[in-house]
């Protein structure tokens, strides 16, 4: 982490040091204005050191979403699999992924511009209340 290159928002980086530091996972929802910084906030707070990351495409279909889901997982995993067909199974993958990770220290999955992942009937929250 190197939140110590931020400028201002202290009060954000210490909710999320806390969480960091915390011995229970943590979901961590940021919402507010467009243009405000979210984004690079949790990019910069982070490092860009995520085990997981996927940014929601505007205006996209599900199955667009899940191949930016399965292209980014691939990219992580280095192993090749199919393109999920729902986000359920997409979720799958993901949890079988971060038990092949350390557990001497804790995973970020980040998922940005959540509301464009979850598209009119994608499934996409009822299957990420799951996996959480």
């Amino acid at each position: 982490m190197q939140s110590n290159i931020l400028i201002g928002r202290k009060d954000e980086q210490e909710r999320l040091r806390r969480c960091v530091e915390s011995g229970e996972s943590q979901l961590v929802l940021i919402y507010g204005r467009r243009r405000v910084g979210k984004s690079y906030l949790i990019n910069r707070f982070f490092d860009n050191t995520f085990d997981f990351k996927l940014v929601g495409d505007h205006d996209s279909k599900t199955q667009v979403q899940l191949y930016n889901f399965h292209h980014e997982l691939k990219e992580r995993c280095g192993r090749e699999m199919e393109v999920p067909r729902t986000w359920r199974e997409a979720f799958f993958l993901l949890q079988d992924y971060l038990k092949t990770l350390p557990r001497d220290r804790k995973h970020i999955v980040f998922f940005d511009e959540m509301p464009w992942l979850d598209t009119r009937k994608s499934g996409f929250i009822e299957a990420f209340e799951y996996f959480w």
